[in-house]
């Protein structure tokens, strides 16, 4: 760093005694230079992107047909989430993602990098599968710093709540809504009973 910084001010010595002639010439080189480096890293880039998909196509073809069979390794990849994923492993994540019953990923949590899930109320039409979901979900997603999975919910009826699943285990089940509403459930049927009470309260 110090020998970088002792070029620049030597460089910019020798910059001021240039006439104007000489630094739009300088400044032309220098553009040209940029885009060549900016060419470079962008196939270098490229490449990198190519070989990482090629691998993750490969890791994939060793994946259980069933998300419910993956090993904790497999899960915490087919999980990840963040800003430099690929769009190939978005993609094999998604594929696997429908077999997953009630429930949506969307985007992701930054705390854990893994796909945040939201509850969809307009799914939930088979019980026993979509808690079948909801308890493989909840013991398999990373928890955050307190120790609970952190499920959203797409509301079918209601607009504009924003109410909150916390899911420490599936004997303990939080509903939060706004800075001081909570209740406690001690299964996930409960509380999926009562979410649907909640969002069709307005039609009865």
């Amino acid at each position: 760093m110090k020998k970088f910084l002792q070029f620049i001010k030597e460089n910019s010595k020798f910059l001021i005694n240039l006439s104007k002639e000489e630094l739009e010439e300088r400044l032309k080189d220098l553009f040209i230079e940029k885009q060549d480096i900016d060419n470079e890293i962008n196939s270098i880039n490229k490449i990198l992107k190519d070989r990482k998909e090629r691998s993750e196509e490969d890791y994939s073809k060793n994946l259980p047909e069933s998300i419910f069979d993956f090993s904790k390794k497999q899960l915490n990849w087919i999980f990840e989430n963040n800003n430099s994923i690929t769009s190939k492993h978005l993609n094999i994540s998604k594929d696997y993602f429908n077999q997953l019953s009630g429930v949506m990923a969307c985007g992701f949590i930054p705390e854990t990098e893994q796909f945040r899930f939201e509850i969809d109320m307009s799914e939930l039409t088979d019980f026993d599968v979509v808690i079948k979901t909801i308890k493989f979900l909840g013991n398999n997603l990373k928890k955050n710093e307190e120790g609970y999975v952190k499920f959203g919910i797409l509301w079918y009826h209601l607009d504009n709540c924003d109410g909150e699943i916390k899911y420490w285990s599936e004997n303990e089940i939080y509903y939060k809504q706004g800075r001081y509403y909570t209740r406690k459930f001690s299964n996930i049927k409960e509380m999926l009973e009562y979410l649907i009470e909640i969002d069709t309260q307005d039609d009865q």
